[in-house]
């Protein structure tokens, strides 16, 4: 055997997956699909075709990774996050279709919210009250009408979230106030995996999230990026700290903002992507690397649920094509990285006056109240201080049937090391220093 080595994914693909399709006969890698003769447990023939991406895509402003975290539909749909620099995450989903030396994409719409932020009358500064979507796609669940995310909700840190595919819900799966991505949901539909911070009260950065603040994604997200690293890349190396994963019960998650599920992190050792479930419910898997800086270790650990009783798993479905809130790729046309300078009304009283820029972001709370019970005074503010490091400072009081104050500065730098921290949440009867919480 000889010959030259190939290069089988592009300059911009986030690595190689391996995602099989339902019919055991295909493997969708990210820039290829892998076709398996007569299938993949006994494939005696195969062949590599490309996957032809849009133009629209792989021309998008700032592109670094053409897509990640790309998964797979039991119609064979796929959906995939598109991540730019200056865009962030555009999230897309379309049909593969088999041609005769490649696939093609077909009906491909953008189901993310674009920009972030609209306008309800741009003449008058008047910003729009919506649902914001968006994150790294994680899961299609539902029997293919539905994906889960790693996404914001209407919080600061990121949260797993599910968004349907058939009508306009979205709603968050986690609630803990700190940093939390990845929930990979049973084939029941009852039971998670979920990467996360909840157990790890020195790395969460859940001091952040803990006191509500009414569209505090717009800001507050911004040091979501260094949250990662802290809590994550770092814990991954050497940074004493919990990433998970945790079991947990998917109702009881949405209900109960208190529920933690069960800790399956061992002493030693960090979780590392990916995920996974058994057919019958009954096994999870997932990987870890040793916290010894050195990230080249690593084992597989399988968690067994042998009483586990599972519920009826959902037939597959038609991945709709027609999508209630999508937009269609020409929309990315429109799509510009637009200074921000508006406010939004209280659905009661008041207004949040909120202005961006790249490099900036900062929402002024003036007597908000969403339900003309609980008040909202003060500003939220973050800075980039160059490429590698964020600064968030928070100055919010709540007035009214709640009552709290978030007075706290915290700036984070790429090496997810803190540069400085001060301050104090105040709120549902706990004093937080932020000292007792990094």
């Amino acid at each position: 055997m000889g010959g030259e080595w190939k290069n089988y994914y592009g300059t911009k693909a986030n690595g190689i997956r391996l995602m099989p399709f339902d019919d055991n006969k295909k493997i969708l890698t990210g820039d290829y699909v892998l076709e398996c003769s007569p299938n993949i447990d006994d494939c005696q023939k195969s062949e590599l075709l490309p996957v032809i991406y849009p133009p629209e895509v792989l021309n998008l402003e700032g592109i670094y990774f053409v897509w990640s975290e790309i998964v797979v539909s039991p119609d064979e749909h796929i959906a995939w996050s598109t991540l730019s620099f200056v865009h962030d995450n555009v999230n897309f989903i379309g049909k593969l279709e088999r041609k005769e030396t490649n696939y093609i994409i077909t009906n491909v719409q953008i189901i993310s919210t674009l920009g972030f932020i609209e306008y309800e009358d741009k003449e008058k500064g008047i910003l729009k009250h919506d649902t914001i979507r968006g994150g790294e796609i994680k899961q299609f669940v539902n029997g293919g009408e539905a994906l889960t995310l790693a996404g914001s909700g209407d919080m600061a840190l990121a949260k797993s979230v599910l968004q349907n595919l058939v009508g306009f819900e979205n709603y968050p799966l986690t609630h803990f106030p700190g940093y939390e991505e990845t929930t990979i949901i049973s084939p029941d539909g009852k039971l998670g995996l979920v990467m996360t911070t909840r157990f790890s009260p020195k790395t969460s950065s859940a001091i952040l999230g803990y006191m509500p603040r009414p569209l505090c994604v717009y800001t507050a997200s911004k040091i979501n990026k260094y949250a990662y690293l802290y809590g994550v890349q770092e814990v991954r190396k050497t940074r004493p700290g919990n990433i998970g994963p945790a079991l947990i019960n998917i109702e009881e998650s949405r209900a109960n903002p208190s529920y933690m599920g069960y800790d399956l992190h061992t002493e030693g050792w960090a979780f590392k992507s990916p995920l996974s479930w058994n057919p019958n419910c009954k096994k999870g898997m997932f990987s870890e690397t040793l916290q010894d800086g050195n990230n080249n270790k690593y084992r597989i650990r399988i968690v067994k649920l042998d009483n586990y009783k599972p519920s009826n798993i959902p037939e597959a479905k038609k991945t709709p094509d027609n999508i209630p809130y999508a937009k269609p790729l020409d929309s990315l046309k429109d799509l510009t990285a637009e200074d921000v300078n508006g406010y939004f009304n209280g659905k009661s009283s008041g207004k949040m006056i909120f202005n961006k820029t790249r490099a900036f972001s900062q929402s002024e709370y003036r007597n908000y109240s969403d339900d003309g019970k609980t008040f909202y005074n003060g500003f939220e503010k973050y800075e980039a201080i160059g490429q590698t490091t964020g600064k968030l400072t928070s100055n919010v009081v709540m007035s009214g049937e709640q009552q709290g104050e978030m007075n706290l500065t915290l700036t984070m730098n790429y090496k997810g090391n803190i540069v400085e921290k001060k301050g104090y949440v105040n709120y549902n009867g706990k004093n937080i220093n932020i000292n007792d919480c990094y």
